[in-house]
């Protein structure tokens, strides 16, 4: 188990690389939408595919199994997921329509995501054959997706959401 590896097969799920139900379309979404990029950049790229950006939050010893002198352990690990949806209008308008069809689908791209997520069996390995060692193969929703942006004027739509899994983890013995 690696933390790479986990970071790695998150990744492909979003973007329909790997997992076997409940997956993400394929070229749908594509890594690149970090904390502090350009609006000019996000939409630009996000134009090409809806954007991603896996930020891990934390990771911790849970002493599910036993005390910090045992060689095993289930560490915990907490992410969020942070989505970057351009608005496309077909008409020169922006109207209540045109926002209500793009918030339906960065809701239900979320949706897709967090389901894919969630799948027993999805994050078992990432594409290189490296474990993840993810407690039930799969990440746990933690809380309500936040919209956490809508400029409407450059049509960039933001959400995020948390996700938690648990690590089967070795200590080290030496």
């Amino acid at each position: 188990m690696s933390k790479a590896s986990i970071l790695r097969a998150i990744d492909e799920v979003l973007t329909g690389t790997i997992g076997s139900v409940r997956t993400v379309t394929a070229g749908t979404t594509r890594a690149g939408a970090w904390e502090g990029i350009s609006d000019e950049k996000l939409a630009a790229d996000a134009l090409v595919k809806t954007r991603f950006e896996v930020i891990p939050l934390g990771e911790g010893d849970t002493g599910e199994i036993a005390p910090n002198t045992a060689n095993l352990a289930i560490d915990s690990i907490t992410v969020r997921i942070r989505i970057a949806f351009l608005v496309e209008v077909t008409t020169g308008e922006l109207d209540d329509a045109a926002r209500r069809v793009a918030r339906a689908a960065i809701w239900d791209l979320v949706v897709q995501c967090r389901d894919a997520l969630t799948y027993a069996g999805n994050l078992t390995q990432d594409s290189t054959a490296v474990a993840t060692d993810l407690v039930g193969h799969a990440l746990i929703p933690v809380g309500e997706t936040v919209f956490d942006r809508e400029d409407w004027a450059k049509r960039i739509l933001v959400a995020s959401f948390v996700m938690k899994g648990s690590i089967n983890r070795t200590r080290a013995v030496a």
